[in-house]
């Protein structure tokens, strides 16, 4: 049939199983026709505004509708990369997910050495460690012996180049959103952590001398680098189970140098014995902490006063108030410092204070029944009210929002 008008424009799109666009399968169908290319692929600052926008306006956005838009511009600019694909893989369940999920089944059946060098390409991915490195580099750290050829042969297949992108001995995931998708199985899960002890042993063995793979293994001592694999477990023993193998990692580096004089260190190992509820644990490793800072001139220790605020506090609710509120006095006077003398970093103090609503939820009979308690408490939760009142840059967050609506509901309840 020929069509006498000729003023006609055709839009036509393709996706892959993954969602990749696919400009070259639009040119084969259209016969060889020079097609106008526009790849909704590709981010722009004002189209991932008007995504941003879009997702809010339409109660998209879930359980992260509480974040900033510095946040949300995080998830689509830099996690998701303006992709349209990822966007809805990290939003949503769906079908989506079935498609990459049989490009993974793929994955998981490689050769045992080339699986581990994804794994590790996705945590990289993930964590923003070592986007760069190559294959070469890869193959050292985890004493793969694994050679170009093999490696080339078995990422050839069509469907793994569509999440995993393998170009000129460079290895690398083709999105953060991706490669975190990757990493929830459990399969792979449990393996980043048997692969995560065996780099930092090869690094403190071999490479202990070169600064960057170094800094790769303080990056795998992170607690919230494994935050994927624990950011979603409601079960408790599940949960505790990640926090194990978190332990056993931090095991690896235990009396080496760059951990041991490293006050962050300690503070992963007490944060991570603060989720395993091991408070004796905890609290020996904030001491180290303190005892490593000490050794380091001017060395702002707000980060381990943060964290032991906190330890204390988490200490009040797990098992019982102070009887004169010392404990708890104690950790507000740390939090107070904190944001008396650092100005930027409010974020996680202020977030600590969300524990003190716990405490008058738990003993709230207990501190009523008591006027030196009661007083003691009100003060405490009045400053900081007042605190979040003179910091009107920090009511930006949601989560700082809720904070503030719960000191004031506990405040309530205390004045009944």
């Amino acid at each position: 049939m020929r069509l006498k008008n000729t003023n006609i424009t055709c839009i036509v799109s393709c996706r892959t199983n993954a969602w990749e666009t696919s400009p070259e399968t639009i040119v084969r169908i259209l016969g060889g026709a020079y097609p106008i290319l526009v790849d909704l692929n590709q981010s722009s600052v004002e189209r991932d505004s008007s995504t941003i926008r879009y997702l809010e306006s339409h109660g998209l956005l879930g359980d992260r509708v509480e974040h900033t838009q510095e946040a949300l511009k995080e998830i689509v600019t830099k996690r998701c990369q303006g992709n349209i694909r990822d966007i809805i893989l990290y939003l949503f369940k769906g079908k989506l997910h079935d498609g990459i999920d049989v490009i993974i089944a793929k994955l998981l059946d490689l050769q045992p050495k080339i699986k581990d060098m994804v794994i590790l390409m996705a945590f990289c991915s993930y964590a923003n460690i070592m986007t760069d490195a190559s294959f070469s580099k890869l193959d050292e750290i985890l004493d793969a012996t694994v050679s170009l050829p093999e490696m080339e042969s078995a990422l050839r297949d069509p469907d793994i180049s569509e999440i995993v992108q393998w170009n000129y001995n460079n290895l690398s995931f083709r999105s953060p959103v991706l490669g975190e998708y990757f990493l929830k199985k459990d399969q792979v899960t449990n393996r980043l952590f048997d692969l995560a002890e065996e780099i930092i042993k090869n690094i403190i063995t071999y490479f202990s001398d070169e600064k960057d793979l170094v800094d790769v293994a303080k990056r795998l001592l992170r607690v919230k680098s494994y935050q994927f694999a624990y950011q979603d477990i409601d079960d408790g023993d599940q949960k505790r189970d990640v926090f194990s193998r978190i332990d056993r990692i931090h095991d690896t580096a235990k009396g080496v140098n760059f951990a041991n004089k490293d006050p962050l260190f300690w503070v992963q190992r007490s944060i991570c014995q603060l989720h395993l509820a091991d408070f004796d644990a905890a609290f020996q490793f904030t001491k180290n902490a303190y005892g490593a800072a000490n050794s380091r001139h001017g060395f702002d220790t707000y980060q381990i006063d943060t964290h032991y605020a906190t330890l204390l506090l988490e200490y009040s609710r797990f098992h019982n108030l102070d009887n004169e509120l010392r404990r708890e006095q104690k950790a507000w006077f740390l939090l107070k410092g904190v944001l008396t003398r650092n100005k930027e970093s409010l974020y996680h103090p202020i977030s600590a204070c969300r524990v003190f609503e716990s405490l008058v939820s738990k003993y709230e009979r207990e501190i009523k029944s008591d006027s030196f308690m009661r007083n003691v408490m009100m003060e405490i939760l009045k400053e900081i009210q007042e605190i979040i009142r003179s910091r009107q840059s920090i009511d930006r967050f949601p989560s700082v929002r809720q904070v503030s609506d719960g000191i004031r509901s506990a405040l309530r309840r205390l004045n009944q």
